[in-house]
C-alpha cells in the first residue's frame, strides 16, 4: 500500500516546506551574531564588497587583514547570492539570512527527492522533518553561512550522477558535474566524500560479479565525474592559498600552515580526549539527530544494511564519518560544522521509521508509530531548546558586539583604517562598524606584523578588552591618543591624534621642550602603587603632562570614561579631562607601581 499518492506527496511537501520557511521568519531581521557570529559575519563582509563592486570572484575583499584586503576561503560563490539579494533592496543582514534559508530549503527538497526515488515516500518525509526541524538546523537554517549550499551541492552531485549512472543520459552528467563543482568551492570538506555513495550505489545493467562492479566503477567517465570537481576545488584552494601566504597577517589561515592542518585534521591528543568525545555525544544526541529521534537512527543503520540499496544508504552513512574523521578538529571545536552531516543523519531517521511503518499491519500499530515520531520529535526540540532559541528575538548581544562597533563607527571616519587586538579573526566588530582594517590575532602577532602595521596607513587602534589586552602594542607608533572606551588614536604626531583627550610617546625630547615654559607641578618623583586604588596627582590648569618610567606591562587610568593608557615616556592629559579640578585620580594595573619622574602644566600638544 502506498504511504501517499502522488498528488497528496506534493501536497505534503508543500505544506512542509511552508511551514519550515514560516518558522523562521521571524528571525530573518536578526543581526548576525546569534551564534557564531564570526563566521556569518566573514562571509557577509565579502557579499557587502560584492555588492559595492564589478563581478570579481578572484578579488572578493574580506577586509580584516590589511592591504590588499584579500583573504580568501571558499569561492564566494554564496556571498555572490547574498550580493545579488541586496540588489534588491533587501538589508545586507536579512539578505544573507534569506540567501541562507533558500540553499537550506534547496538541500530539503535535494533530500527528498533522493529517498523518495530511492527509499520510499515514507523515508523521505520523515527524512525532511528530521532534516529541517532538528535543532541545529533551526539554528543555522537561515544563517550567512555556506553550508548548505554545499550539502545542496552535494546532494545534486549524487542524486543527478545516479541518474545518469542509470540511464546513461548526458545532461544527467552535466548536472552532476555543474553540482559537484560548485558544491566542492563552496566548501569542500563536506561535499567530498558524498562520492562514496556515488561510488558504491550500483547503477545501470552491468552484470554480477567482481569483475563486472569494478567495471562499472572504473569507468572513466565516472572517474571525471568524482575527480574533477575535487580537482577544480584542489586549484581553487592552492590559488587562495597563495594570496594568503603573501599577506603577513593572513598566513596562518592558509590550508598548508601548521595552525589550519591542527585546526582540520587534530592530534591523536585531542582525538582521545574523553572531554572532547563527550561534548561530541552532547551535540549529536542533543543538536544532530535528536534525543528523541536517535533511536529512530539506529534502527536506520539496520534498515540500511538491509535495504536493497544498501551500498547506497551505507555509502551515505560513510560520508558522514569520514568527514569526522578526517576533519576532527573543525567537528569538535564548532557546532555549526555538524551541519554538513545533517542529511546523513536524516536519512537514518527516515530510514528506519520506514522500516518500522512498513513493518506494522494495520492502522492502530501505524498511528502508533506516528504517536511516537512526534513525540520523539518533541523530545528532540525540548533537549536542543538552548541551542535553537538564538535563532529567534530577542537578540541576545552576549558578547557587546553592537555597542563596541557603533563606539568605533562614531568615534573613526569612514576611511579610517583600524588595528584590531583582542578579537581574534572575528569580523563582526569591523562588519558591524562598516570599516576596514587588520586584525592582530595570537597566531599572527609578533614584531613583523607590529612593523608593517605602523609602516601602513592606520590611524585607529581598537583593543576588545583594553583592561587585559596588549595594548602596549600602540608603542609602535610614535603617538597614540585616547578617544573611547576601547578606541585610540595612532598616527607619527600629535596631529594624527584626531579628538584624542589624552596623548602619549616614548619621545622624551617632547617633554624636554615643553618644560622649557612650562610649570612644573612636582619637584620629586611620585611612585604611584598598582594597588587596585585611584591616587591623586597634581594637574595644571592648560594641561597636564606628565614623564613616566616606561614599563611594557603597565597600563594607567587617567578617566573611566577612556580605555587605559599604555604607560609610555610622555603622557600628556587635557583638563577637560578633570573639568578644572585640581588633581587626577589615577589607577594603574600591570606592575607593582608607576614611577611619575615629572609633572608640567602645559596645553596639550
Amino acid at each position: 500500500m502506498a504511504f501517499l499518492t502522488r498528488s497528496r506527496e506534493r501536497i505534503g511537501l508543500a505544506a512542509i516546506l511552508l511551514v519550515a520557511v514560516a518558522v523562521r521568519v521571524p528571525g530573518l531581521g536578526l543581526p548576525l551574531i546569534e551564534w557564531h557570529g564570526w563566521r556569518q559575519t566573514q562571509t557577509a563582509f565579502t557579499a557587502l564588497w560584492l555588492r559595492d563592486h564589478p563581478f570579481d570572484l578572484f578579488h572578493a575583499q574580506l577586509p580584516i587583514f590589511g592591504p590588499p584586503f584579500e583573504a580568501p576561503m571558499e569561492l564566494p560563490l554564496f556571498q555572490w547570492l547574498g550580493a545579488l539579494v541586496m540588489h534588491l533592496g533587501v538589508e545586507p543582514d536579512t539578505a544573507m539570512r534569506v540567501t541562507g534559508l533558500a540553499t537550506f530549503i534547496l538541500t530539503a527538497v535535494l533530500l527528498w527527492v533522493l529517498l523518495r526515488r530511492y527509499a520510499g515516500s515514507a523515508a523521505a518525509f520523515v527524512a525532511l522533518a528530521a532534516f529541517l526541524f532538528v535543532p541545529i538546523n533551526l539554528l543555522f537554517g537561515k544563517g550567512s553561512l555556506p553550508e548548505y549550499l554545499a550539502t545542496a551541492g552535494a546532494l545534486g552531485w549524487l542524486l543527478a550522477g545516479l541518474r545518469w549512472r542509470e540511464a546513461g543520459r548526458g545532461r544527467w552528467y552535466a548536472i552532476a558535474f555543474i553540482a559537484g563543482t560548485v558544491g566542492m568551492l563552496a566548501k569542500p570538506t563536506t561535499p567530498l566524500f558524498w562520492t562514496v555513495p556515488l561510488v558504491l550505489a550500483p547503477a545501470g545493467t552491468g552484470g554480477a560479479g567482481v569483475a563486472s562492479w569494478l567495471r562499472q566503477r572504473l569507468d572513466p567517465r565516472l572517474i571525471a565525474l568524482v575527480l574533477a570537481p575535487v580537482a577544480i576545488a584542489y586549484a581553487w584552494t592552492t590559488y587562495a592559498d597563495g594570496v594568503k601566504s603573501g599577506q603577513i597577517a593572513a598566513a596562518f589561515l592558509a590550508s598548508t600552515s601548521d595552525f589550519s592542518r591542527h585546526f582540520y585534521y587534530s592530534d591523536l591528543k585531542e582525538r582521545t580526549d574523553p572531554a572532547i568525545w563527550a561534548r561530541i555525544d552532547d551535540w549529536v544526541r542533543d543538536l544532530v539527530i535528536g534525543a528523541g529521534l536517535l533511536p529512530f537512527a539506529v534502527l536506520g543503520v539496520w534498515a540500511a544494511v538491509r535495504s536493497e540499496r544498501r551500498l547506497l544508504w551505507i555509502g551515505a552513512t560513510l560520508a558522514a564519518l569520514l568527514a569526522i574523521a578526517l576533519f576532527f578538529g573543525g567537528y569538535f571545536k564548532h557546532d555549526y560544522y555538524w551541519t554538513a552531516v545533517t542529511p546523513e543523519a536524516a536519512i537514518l531517521v527516515g530510514l528506519g521509521a520506514s522500516w518500522l511503518w512498513h513493518r506494522s499491519r494495520g492502522w492502530p500499530l501505524r498511528t502508533g508509530v506516528a504517536l511516537t515520531l512526534v513525540l520523539a520529535s518533541l523530545v528532540t526540540l525540548q533537549h536542543g531548546e538552548e541551542e535553537w532559541r538564538r535563532a529567534y528575538p530577542p537578540l541576545d548581544d552576549f558578547e557587546g558586539v553592537l555597542a563596541r562597533a557603533h563606539e568605533l563607527a562614531t568615534l573613526t571616519r569612514s576611511d579610517d583604517l583600524v588595528v584590531v587586538l583582542g578579537r581574534g579573526f572575528d569580523p563582526d566588530l569591523l562588519y558591524y562598524a562598516r570599516r576596514r582594517g587588520a586584525m592582530i590575532t595570537i597566531e599572527n602577532a609578533g614584531p613583523p606584523l607590529y612593523r608593517s602595521l605602523a609602516a601602513g596607513p592606520y590611524r585607529a587602534f581598537f583593543s576588545w578588552d583594553p583592561a587585559h589586552d596588549a595594548i602596549d602594542i600602540v608603542r609602535w607608533w610614535p603617538w597614540d591618543g585616547l578617544v573611547g572606551p576601547h578606541t585610540y588614536a595612532i598616527g607619527a604626531s600629535p596631529g594624527d591624534l584626531r579628538g584624542a583627550r589624552v596623548t602619549a610617546t616614548d619621545d622624551g625630547g617632547a617633554y624636554d621642550l615643553r618644560s622649557r615654559d612650562a610649570r612644573p607641578l612636582t619637584t620629586e618623583a611620585l611612585r604611584v602603587p598598582c594597588d587596585l586604588v585611584s591616587h591623586a596627582v597634581p594637574a595644571g590648569r592648560a594641561g597636564t603632562w606628565l614623564r613616566l618610567r616606561p614599563d611594557p606591562f603597565a597600563r594607567v587610568w587617567l578617566t573611566p570614561l577612556l580605555a587605559p593608557q599604555a604607560v609610555r615616556t610622555v603622557v600628556t592629559v587635557d583638563p577637560a579631562i578633570y573639568a578644572g579640578q585640581e588633581q587626577i585620580a589615577l589607577y594603574c594595573d600591570g606592575a607593582p607601581e608607576i614611577v611619575v619622574d615629572g609633572l608640567l602644566d602645559a596645553p596639550p600638544p
